[in-house]
């Protein structure tokens, strides 16, 4: 090789270290298929860097991370009662068995957990009970996944707990800004350990921008998630499925937050009045940037109070359950209010009534449902209603077509149990 051809080669390698242009060339080759970014990373030294980051970005398993150890610590077995294949530890990794671990662990950003169906296992393979307390053990206080963002876990129904709450622990990262998990039912002593990890990793990790958890009714678990979001000064997202009503201090804590965007709130009349009576004796702000609210509460009149209070002009989204049926002209009442509160109303877009349980039958007519009714939302420009107040809807096609004008970006109708949703490509108004 001459001179200048020596000089051109490291003239374009030069060229080929710019980031800007490296994710120029990233972007036009790669398909979104690993075996493509794989080959990538192997073409040359400068491109490995960009490759792997997204390679290891998302991960919906630690089976690959775990199989970047020795042989010597892991080996795969295969399960004799329904074939998969079942990794497991053959010995506690130390030392320098760590160092190709960590170096990927840290390209981790985000944790996908889901249940998987039977098929989907059979290609990934599933871990042994052992392996996350092995791993949380050899660990210790540090964190597996150090740069970890988002972690999404549902759990396997049926699966093994202490397992479940050892990888929960393993993947509890202080840079966690997202946790979204999803909870079956537990043992006593798997929610109180639970509860304690939790309430830990509150208190450490201060900076989650989003925490929702859904589970089956379980008071301990609730107070954790509770004490949990007590500790974070910037939440954009707090959600779960209550099954008791909210402590009013921590309400009281939520509604101060100018940072909160959605939330899910479960409050009885003696706490709702509380909060409410303090909101209005203070002056104070009242979830200031909230857009979207999930509130359950006895009464509709309860909703309408706390709504009122509510001093958001980006309130978009609204769904209320309430565990007394309301009547039909309590409801008018509702969404007259909502269409005079302008222009705070005037930005709602979605808006969902549910009532846990039916009315009395009966033959009045105050206990249904009639275009007169819902003609107030009209003036309102909705996305997405959802009705199901325990008592009977009874709307004409006349009603149907002056909605599709009035709501001409609607997407989901459900009135009762009559649900309208318009076909892939066709608005509301059949254009």
């Amino acid at each position: 090789m001459d001179l200048a051809q020596g000089n051109e080669t490291s003239a374009a390698m030069r060229c080929l270290r710019v980031p800007e242009l490296q994710h120029i060339i990233y972007d036009h080759t790669h398909i979104n298929r690993l075996s493509t970014l794989a080959t990538l990373a192997r073409t040359a030294r400068v491109f490995s860097e960009i490759a792997l980051d997204t390679l290891w970005n998302t991960q919906s398993s630690l089976i690959p991370l775990i199989k970047c150890f020795p042989t010597h610590i892991w080996e795969e077995i295969q399960d004799d009662y329904d074939g998969f294949r079942v990794l497991t530890l053959k010995a506690e990794p130390n030392g320098d068995d760590w160092t190709r671990v960590k170096l990927y662990a840290s390209r981790i950003r985000a944790i996908h957990f889901s249940p998987r169906p039977p098929d989907l296992r059979r290609y990934t393979g599933k871990m042994l009970s052992d392996v996350a307390i092995l791993l949380k053990k050899s660990l210790g206080p540090f964190p597996l996944l150090p740069n970890l963002q988002s972690l999404k876990w549902g759990q396997v129904l049926g699966s093994d707990e202490p397992h479940d709450l050892a990888l929960f622990q393993l993947l509890l990262s202080p840079s966690l800004s997202l946790v979204d998990v999803v909870m079956t039912d537990w043992r006593h002593e798997s929610t109180q350990a639970l509860a304690v990890t939790l309430a830990e990793y509150g208190r450490s990790a201060t900076q989650l921008r989003s925490v929702v958890f859904a589970l089956p009714p379980c008071a301990t678990i609730e107070a954790a998630v509770c004490d949990l979001g007590y500790h974070q000064q910037s939440l954009r997202v707090f959600e779960c499925t209550w099954g008791e009503s909210m402590p009013p201090e921590f309400v009281a804590h939520l509604s101060e937050s100018h940072s909160l965007q959605r939330v899910s709130i479960r409050v009885d009349w003696e706490t709702a009045t509380q909060i409410l009576d303090k909101a209005r004796a203070t002056n104070g702000p009242f979830f200031p940037s909230l857009r979207h609210i999930s509130l359950r509460t006895e009464t509709l009149e309860l909703c309408e109070e706390w709504l009122e209070a509510v001093n958001s002009p980006m309130l978009d989204s609204v769904a209320l359950v309430i565990d007394e049926p309301a009547p039909a002209t309590a409801l008018q009442s509702f969404f007259d209010g909502l269409a005079q509160r302008r222009p705070h109303s005037a930005s709602i877009h979605k808006l969902c009534v549910v009532s846990t349980k039916p009315a009395a039958r009966t033959i009045s007519t105050g206990h249904h449902i009639t275009p007169s009714t819902l003609e107030s939302l009209l003036q309102l420009d909705l996305t997405a209603l959802q009705l199901e107040p325990g008592v009977p809807v009874d709307v004409d096609n006349a009603f149907i077509e002056r909605a599709a004008c009035a709501w001409p970006n609607l997407r989901t109708l459900e009135l009762g149990r009559v649900r309208w949703r318009p076909r892939h490509g066709e608005s509301s108004n059949g254009g």
